[in-house]
């Protein structure tokens, strides 16, 4: 049930206009386990903006559970 709320709120946030994104967003770089990149890739095929909503919700969440928020 929780993942079902998660999808809603990914797919939530893809409809909505965006914003000047850059204003409140930080560009980085990183390495991706090949494995893990080639199923992230299927997932986000053809939805603009999935990754970046992605890895901020995952990096939130597991940020959010080591600092026991």
């Amino acid at each position: 049930m929780a993942k079902e709320k998660e999808v809603d709120e990914l797919k939530e946030m893809l409809s909505k206009p965006k914003v000047n994104i850059e204003d409140s967003h930080a560009r980085t770089t990183f390495l991706l386990d090949r494995e893990l990149a080639d199923r992230l890739n299927k997932l986000a095929d053809g939805k603009r903006g999935f990754k970046s909503l992605f890895f901020n919700r995952a990096v939130k969440n597991l940020l959010d559970e080591l600092e026991d928020k």
